[in-house]
């Protein structure tokens, strides 16, 4: 039971709301000096002495970390005495349009009491992605247009969106043409090679592939690709290929031929071509 006190008693001024063992209680209020009305009244705080430590309800997030004390309307006091704050705004985020997606460079808001751990965007259409390079590729709608906002986060919350970026409009991704071909490299390092692909400058990649099944190392000689009529590649420096592995050319404009890289050739022995045109 909790009572008001109509009078002084013991530590408690009078007008008091205070909490007693029942038997004080009911000895007060029969003596008229308590009632159990106790509108009106205030509860009692008992003051701080000097030297006297007064329990806290510490704020810990799921890591175990100890990030404050509670404090009124859910806010964090940090241990020093400070309020805990959220990150800043970040700066607004600038997106470069590509094929099918965007690049985005961003800034993060300024750290708040805690360490930042995290930076994510939220595009226009509420996709969220969390941020680890800068600047960043998205993945975004070729022909609409594209935005959205940076975020930085702490243990204490997400801090404010920074304004949206500029709008920009993703581009169609290339059309392309795979293929892929197989030739015989029967060859040995003094006679014969055969010309297994051709790179156009700005069109073609290629990967030119020696299967695990090989037991021959593969040489490739090349030559600039202006002249297909001229079948004399320079194997000064070929580039060799164990089996197994493979060799990726982008855009290069040259046309590449093979030959085993052993005097004496051995037989059934061939390259894989895969080959990426850009139409």
């Amino acid at each position: 039971m909790t009572i008001r006190l109509l009078c002084a008693y013991s530590i408690y001024p009078v007008n008091a709301i205070v909490t007693l063992d029942t038997g004080t209680e009911a000895g007060l209020v029969a003596a008229k000096r308590a009632s159990t009305n106790t509108a009106g009244g205030t509860v009692y705080v008992p003051p701080v002495q000097p030297n006297q430590i007064r329990a806290a309800n510490l704020v810990i997030d799921p890591a175990g970390n100890v990030l404050g004390l509670a404090g009124p309307n859910n806010s964090i006091i940090a241990i020093g005495g400070s309020t805990a704050t959220k990150p800043g705004q970040p700066a607004r985020p600038v997106l470069t349009a590509m094929a099918g997606a965007v690049s985005l460079a961003w800034t993060p808001g300024a750290a708040g009491s805690t360490a930042t751990t995290s930076n994510i965007w939220t595009d226009v259409n509420g996709k969220v992605t969390q941020l680890t390079t800068n600047p960043q590729i998205i993945t975004a709608p070729a022909g609409t247009p594209y935005t959205g906002t940076v975020t930085t986060l702490n243990a204490q919350g997400a801090g404010p969106a920074s304004v949206q970026a500029d709008t920009v409009t993703p581009t169609a991704a290339p059309a392309t043409l795979r293929t892929f071909e197989t030739f015989d490299v029967n060859g040995n390092n003094t006679n014969t090679f055969n010309r297994v692909a051709v790179a156009e400058l700005g069109r073609t990649s290629l990967i030119i592939r020696s299967p695990a099944g090989n037991t021959a190392q593969i040489a490739l000689g090349y030559r600039d690709a202006d002249n297909l009529n001229n079948p004399n590649p320079d194997f000064s420096a070929p580039i060799l290929i164990n089996p197994g592995e493979e060799m990726f050319s982008d855009n290069d404009q040259l046309q590449y031929f093979a030959r085993q890289n052993a005097a004496t050739a051995v037989s059934g022995q061939y390259v894989e071509i895969e080959k990426v045109i850009t139409l």
